[in-house]
């Protein structure tokens, strides 16, 4: 990828769905018995933007031990989507809403665990401050926005699941395997921002 990616190429490529464009998502994944979801893309806002993953803990019900974003399932106290990401943000990792300003937001993707996952695009004050939930979370770790974005990380590879071979993207940034439904948000960003794959 020749073209870095800076703080305003996401303000200018990401969109912000309306609230009615994503109430109508939330009504079609209950319909279909699909339970609405969200995650936060936080990015650092710092001079070379980064991107920060948990590593969730082994005993979990969902996902355990993987590389993912902060989110979780939409409860009853949640106004909206967005709503539940920043929630599940403050809840798993302690950085405060007023340190998130929501810049954009993805189509939503099926787990498969049953949920319409929306992810939300959050750039993060520089100044914030973590407390992790160690019930949830077992790291945390920053990885270069433009490391992520660069089509050359991005592999596919093959996964058996259920029985069946899949093929499932991945993206290795040092010891740590980022797949499933990480990456694959990790690619739909990198196609809303215009990066040819």
């Amino acid at each position: 990828m020749n073209k870095i990616i800076t703080k305003q190429d996401l303000l200018t490529r990401l969109t912000i769905k309306s609230s009615h464009e994503l109430q109508a998502i939330e009504q079609q994944s209950l319909t279909a018995n699909i339970l609405p979801a969200s995650v936060l893309i936080p990015i650092i806002d710092t001079t070379e933007l980064a991107v920060l993953f948990t590593e969730r803990t082994a005993h979990l019900t969902h996902h355990a031990g993987q590389i993912s974003f902060p989110g979780g399932r939409k409860e009853a106290i949640d106004y909206s989507l967005q709503d539940t990401c920043l929630r599940e943000t403050t809840e798993e990792i302690g950085i405060n809403p007023n340190h998130i300003t929501i810049i954009g937001n993805l189509a939503p993707l099926n787990s498969v665990s049953g949920f319409s996952v929306t992810p939300f695009i959050g750039l993060i004050d520089p100044h914030y401050q973590i407390k992790i939930d160690p019930y949830e979370v077992e790291n945390i770790f920053t990885v270069p926005l433009n490391f992520l974005l660069d089509p050359a990380n991005q592999q596919r590879q093959p996964y058996i699941y259920q029985g069946k071979l899949r093929n499932i993207h991945v993206i290795q940034y040092e010891q740590y395997r980022i797949w499933g439904l990480t990456a694959k948000i990790i690619i739909d960003l990198t196609r809303a921002l215009g990066i040819k794959i």
